[in-house]
C-alpha cells in the first residue's frame, strides 16, 4: 500500500527558502540601471509573455525609442532575467519566481 511521508521542517524550510529566493533576486533587479529595472517592473505586469510592439506600448510615454527599447531587452536577457522566445518572437520572464520578484518591487499601495 503507498502512503505519504513528510517531514513538516523540511516542508517549512521549502517555504523560507522560496522567499530567500525572491529576496536575492529583488536584490539582483534593484542592482540594475533605472530603465532595465523599470522595463523588468512594467513586464511584471503582463501574464505570460509580451512581444515588442507590447512592450514599446507600455513604455512609450517613458521615451523609450525602439532602439533603446532593443538595449534594455537584451540587457535584461544577458542578466538572465528575461528570456526571447525566437519560434514566436516574444519575451517572457526566464522563471516565475523572477516575475514575482519584479512585480515586488513596487511597493504596496503604488500602482499595483
Amino acid at each position: 500500500m503507498f502512503s505519504w511521508e513528510y517531514n513538516v521542517s523540511t516542508v517549512q524550510l521549502d517555504n523560507y527558502i522560496s522567499d530567500d529566493v525572491i529576496d536575492a533576486i529583488k536584490s539582483k533587479i534593484t542592482g540594475f540601471p533605472t530603465e532595465v529595472r523599470m522595463l523588468v517592473v512594467v513586464m511584471s505586469f503582463i501574464p505570460n509573455n509580451a512581444d515588442l510592439s507590447t512592450m514599446k506600448t507600455l513604455l512609450k510615454g517613458e521615451g523609450v525609442s525602439e532602439t533603446k527599447m532593443e538595449k534594455l531587452l537584451s540587457a535584461a536577457i544577458n542578466n538572465g532575467i528575461i528570456l526571447h522566445r525566437s519560434e514566436t518572437d516574444r519575451y517572457a520572464f526566464a522563471h516565475d519566481k523572477i516575475r514575482e520578484a519584479s512585480y515586488d518591487i513596487i511597493p504596496r499601495g503604488k500602482l499595483r
